[in-house]
């Protein structure tokens, strides 16, 4: 793979009275190219493909203070993406066949608003229209026309999340998004009526997303503090645009509904136990991993241990040592069918020292 991009960004700000006004614009051009391996007998005869393709993007926000606990943000998206011509290059010949996307812009409506109750209390809510045009990953077989079939994916994201301080020692928050993709892209196997069999491509689909995360605080005294997370998500697709689904599929055989929510741990906590006196600063932090599939890891949970400490010699000098993994646990956090079992091992035991001089 050879990627490149070159661009320029532009951002402005500006406050006056009860508005916050911010706006950034970019564009960019990029290119990539892909060699396969010719011995590869699911290539096709295909040696390169390159893609070449612009994006102009920007956005204007307003964050507006309608009172000292009301806090309401509106703003606008525009995106252009340019046409792009997608190259695929014959080993045996060297002949190039090019497949052209057509350009794709979009104006996409967010809306974000905080309120704080009391001084305890404060609850937000989100809300923002998503728009993403068709890649060329997205595509299952570059000789199968299917270009000119799937749309561009679209959907909303609902996000909505309080925070309560329990004691003068405890915080408590919880956050709870929701997705709903009206025309998402995935790999899946449909009715094909030509071979009167399920065939795997590229297709629009329905695609609910939901997931839910809740974190604590708490302070035991003025050197000891303990942050505490879990995460959870699911997600899933059903077919639309007339399409058959193949119903039973197991992992193995491209369920995106299994292979979405079983081949990753199904639940996440992060707790992390950090202490601070004078010039000393250390912490400990766990990551829990459950409910992964043994299809795809070794096991169906990992626990992950990391220290940090950190001490102040002067005022301007700090020196530091760092181990993750203190265990030295053997896990992984994703899985590819294609590369198998254990394809993707997380870094095992690494020790860090260090030294920071302010000048």
């Amino acid at each position: 793979h050879q990627l490149q991009n070159r661009g320029v960004q532009l951002q402005l700000g500006k406050a006056y009275g009860k508005h916050n006004v911010l706006t950034t614009w970019t564009y960019d051009r990029a290119k990539a190219d892909h060699w396969f391996n010719p011995e590869d007998p699911d290539i096709y005869g295909v040696q390169m493909v390159r893609h070449e393709r612009p994006t102009l993007s920007g956005y204007v926000q307003d964050k507006i203070f309608i009172s000292d606990k009301w806090e309401l943000t509106p703003s606008l998206r525009y995106v252009r993406y340019g046409a792009a011509d997608v190259t695929y290059v014959d080993m045996d010949t060297d002949e190039y066949t090019s497949v052209h996307i057509g350009s794709a812009h979009a104006l996409t409506p967010s809306l974000n608003t905080q309120y704080a109750f009391d001084d305890k209390t404060s609850a937000y809510f989100g809300w923002s229209h998503v728009y993403r045009p068709i890649k060329v990953e997205d595509h299952w077989d570059p000789y199968d026309n299917v270009f000119s079939r799937l749309e561009d994916e679209k959907g909303d994201v609902w996000t909505l999340g309080m925070r309560r301080e329990l004691s003068p020692k405890t915080t408590a928050a919880v956050n709870y998004d929701y997705t709903r993709m009206s025309n998402a892209v995935v790999s899946y196997p449909v009715w094909n009526e030509d071979y009167q069999e399920y065939d795997a491509v590229g297709v629009n689909a329905r695609e609910l997303k939901k997931s839910f995360n809740v974190s604590v605080q708490h302070q035991f005294n003025k050197h000891l503090t303990l942050n505490a997370n879990y995460s959870h998500a699911f997600d899933e697709y059903s077919a639309k645009n007339g399409l058959k689904f193949k119903s039973g599929l197991t992992v193995n055989e491209g369920n995106i509904n299994s292979v979405i929510n079983k081949l990753r741990p199904a639940n996440v906590y992060i707790a992390d136990l950090a202490y601070e006196n004078r010039r000393l600063y250390t912490s400990l932090a766990a990551t829990w991993y459950t409910g992964s599939n043994t299809t795809a890891y070794t096991s169906s949970r990992a626990l992950i241990l990391d220290l940090n400490v950190n001490y102040a010699v002067t005022d301007d000098m700090t020196v530091y040592a760092s181990v993750t993994n203190l265990t030295n646990q053997a896990y992984q956090t994703l899985y590819t069918r294609y590369m198998g079992k254990n394809a993707w091992p997380q870094p095992g035991r690494a020790v860090i020292f260090g030294v920071k001089y302010k000048f």
